[in-house]
């Protein structure tokens, strides 16, 4: 398998700059990132992870001229933003929606599509947000489970993390793709999550 590591990073790293995708080429070096640390005695860890974390703040700020998109981060904080979503998610509906949700499958992409033109929202949500779409994981489920169920979702990437060391670079990619897609919605990356936690789960019932 390692044999393959460098020709399929590279047809990866092709793929995801034929996309145009901030948060790909963001995870592309994060996990470059955490692939060269391993490689790395522990004497120069720490340079490593300064190096590591310099580099992928470089990309970062070079991400409109990467990308092509000067405007690449108002997504994330213009008006009408991933952050104006999660802030009406958060603070224009009621206190028991906010806590425990609107029900699964509301403002999800299939909701919104099937909503009717006249500005219906998804699934009979009776909430402000219900027909804006979020681009956020981190929001979709605040809107769907409320904080709540957020919570146990982000506590149980935590936790198959911490107890699944092989795995536990899939679990960080994927916490910070929560933050720019909508990851249980998009397959087959939800499938993987799933298969991922379950590979997880099975390992450690194997070490008691």
């Amino acid at each position: 398998l390692r044999s393959w590591l460098v020709p399929l990073s590279v047809v990866a790293l092709a793929l995801v700059l034929l996309s145009g995708s901030g948060t790909g080429l963001v995870c592309a070096a994060l996990a470059l990132f955490v692939i060269l640390r391993q490689r790395v005695d522990g004497k120069w860890r720490m340079v490593s992870t300064v190096a590591g974390a310099l580099g992928v703040a470089g990309i970062v700020l070079m991400l409109p001229s990467l990308t092509g998109r000067d405007n690449v981060f108002d997504s994330v904080w213009a008006s009408g933003g991933r952050l104006t979503a999660l802030h009406s998610a958060l603070f224009d509906r009621g206190l028991a929606e906010v806590v425990f949700g609107s029900g699964l499958g509301v403002n999800t992409n299939a909701a919104l599509n099937l909503a009717a033109p006249g500005g219906l929202n998804g699934l009979g949500s009776t909430s402000s947000t219900g027909a804006v779409p979020t681009d956020s994981t981190l929001t979709g489920l605040v809107i769907q489970i409320g904080v709540v169920g957020t919570l146990i979702f982000y506590g149980a990437l935590l936790w198959a993390g911490l107890r699944d060391p092989l795995a536990r670079p899939f679990y960080f990619i994927v916490a910070l793709c929560t933050l720019t897609i909508n990851v249980t919605e998009l397959f087959p990356v939800n499938v993987l999550l799933g298969m991922a936690w379950a590979h997880s789960v099975w390992n450690s019932s194997q070490r008691r």
